[in-house]
């Protein structure tokens, strides 16, 4: 994938509202055991009142978050404040009340932060958040309330980032990081949720600590795009997220790897954007192996127990949307590899001139060469079915950028079979940017004008013909996005032209008349779809 791609993405953190199921309301005794016998110790008050406020949240996050606190919400605040200072002047209070009511305190916050409300109520969503994590200051570390205070602290991060103050969120986000390591050095027991050892479902995908650190981890990785990370700080978050696959790959159940395989691609995207080249083949290619298990294994236990057809067929999209999800990946480590290496030639040669100083993408690139190389080692064997290049240096000759953007039309080929079947519009836009792309790049390792010229037609071919096969009603962002890049297409295309073209044939061209209508057509097509 492209840096560019990269910074488009925006940070994304555990969204609450969509986690918590309520699956039953529990009774008044508050003193229950998980099914991990850790014991809890909670007032049955402060129970009911939990499970009244997870519902609420709940069913404001069905019905999307109101535009100002209702009546329900300001009697729930009411009843928080009654329970603090009753926690404050030690009443009747049980050992885990106050994991308890932290727990009330993060659930109420999501309304705050998820919700059309003003900016300045996202610092009620703050305060709340802050006090969560004020009540279980020195239970930081205790099973049952590691998760909401590590979920506190992502949430933190996020709503920082909302306001703009990146700082702030990075000073947070690496709070999670902090507790990961001081939790999990230790022998300490699986972490469990307070919500379910009172009978509070979380999902069927329950929130575990190794992933609210991979959300950590990737939240600053998209800071970092925000040039508010170093680039030690950027290397050292991409060390962690590998040690954490690497972990995970032993013992992944085949329910995870689907997930799995998501984390390793974003990973080798993100090696990508460092022109890393080994580290992306090798995790693209374990995400393909991952999933070739996944499908496997699915297919054992459909055996095994002569379920019906129906689950044998999402076992089937889900392995098909993995594999192709895998394919873009391959197709952007090939657009990635056509860049880079051209810039790299263009670093060459700027150091052979007058001033003989390298850029400054050279001087980033010579200080990751440095690093050790993070590779799923122990897989090295079974990869070598699954990756798709073999080169994973830069390019350095017009035969193997050839070869590299005719692997990459192969395998854009193969995603449009699917997209074109299943209409998913994720990877439909990851195949319109990189047929673009890959045309854009390869066109730069062309010396013959007449080659160039053939080149960006064929860009502008392939996405005219995406063009038409998109609907305005069904793909209103794909296609005001695919109308701008026909237009700077054929801008490109118009620009090659124009190369050493006499005035007078400049005037009198109806085929350069014809591309300026085409062009400037796109450009008032992309206007008119998303207006100002």
């Amino acid at each position: 994938m492209s840096s560019e791609s990269t910074n488009d993405q925006r940070c994304k953190s555990v969204d609450l509202d969509n986690e918590i199921q309520l699956l039953q309301r529990v009774g008044r005794s508050g003193s229950t055991e998980s099914s991990d016998r850790i014991m809890v110790d909670i007032s049955g008050e402060l129970v009911d009142f939990l499970s009244q406020v997870a519902k609420t949240v709940m069913d404001k996050s069905k019905n999307k978050f109101p535009q100002e606190p209702d009546e329900v919400v300001r009697t729930i605040e009411a009843n928080m404040n009654k329970f603090s200072q009753r926690l404050k002047n030690s009443q009747n209070v049980k050992p885990d009340d106050s994991i308890c009511l932290a727990e009330v305190y993060l659930q109420m916050s999501t309304i705050y932060h998820n919700s059309n409300f003003k900016k300045e109520k996202l610092f009620i969503g703050e305060a709340y958040l802050r006090q969560c994590v004020m009540l279980l200051r020195d239970k930081e570390l205790d099973p049952k309330a590691i998760l909401t205070v590590t979920l506190a602290y992502l949430e933190l991060g996020h709503l920082w980032d909302k306001l703009n103050n990146l700082n702030n969120s990075r000073i947070f986000t690496n709070k999670v990081l902090q507790l990961y390591k001081s939790y999990t050095q230790d022998n300490n027991p699986v972490p469990v949720r307070i919500l379910t050892t009172i009978g509070i479902s979380v999902g069927e995908h329950s929130i575990t600590l190794e992933k609210l650190y991979w959300h950590a981890l990737r939240n600053l990785t998209l800071l970092s795009c925000k040039n508010i990370i170093s680039e030690v700080e950027q290397q050292n978050i991409v060390r962690r997220m590998h040690k954490l696959l690497a972990k995970q790959l032993e013992r992944t159940p085949s329910v995870e790897r689907i997930e799995w395989t998501k984390d390793a691609i974003y990973l080798a995207k993100l090696f990508l954007t460092y022109d890393r080249f080994a580290e992306a083949k090798n995790h693209i290619a374990a995400a393909a192996f991952m999933m070739k298990q996944y499908f496997n294994e699915g297919r054992t236990t459909v055996d095994d127990t002569e379920t019906l057809p129906e689950k044998e067929v999402v076992l089937n999209e889900q392995y098909n949307f993995g594999m192709n999800r895998v394919n873009i990946c391959w197709a952007w480590y090939g657009v990635t590899l056509l860049n880079a290496s051209m810039k790299q030639l263009l670093d060459d040669n700027m150091e052979d001139g007058p001033s003989g100083k390298a850029s400054d993408s050279q001087f980033r690139k010579d200080s990751v060469i440095q690093l050790t190389r993070l590779l799923f080692t122990n897989l090295e064997k079974e990869l070598q079915e699954f990756t798709a290049f073999n080169i994973d240096t830069y390019i350095k000759n017009y035969r193997d950028a050839r070869q590299v953007f005719q692997h990459v039309l192969d395998i854009l080929y193969e995603v449009k079979l699917y997209v074109m079947r299943y209409n998913n519009l994720e990877l439909y836009t990851e195949f319109v940017k990189c047929t673009s792309k890959v045309h854009k790049y390869f066109a730069c390792y062309e010396q013959d004008k007449s080659n160039r010229i053939e080149i960006y037609e064929k860009r502008v071919l392939a996405l005219s013909n995406i063009m038409r096969s998109l609907r305005p009603e069904d793909h209103e962002y794909l296609f005001g996005y695919t109308s701008l890049e026909l237009s700077a297409a054929t801008s490109a295309l118009l620009d090659i032209k124009l190369e050493n073209l006499p005035i007078e044939d400049v005037v009198n061209s109806l085929e350069i008349k014809d591309l300026v209508r085409s062009s400037v057509r796109g450009f008032q097509l992309y206007l008119n779809h998303f207006p100002m």
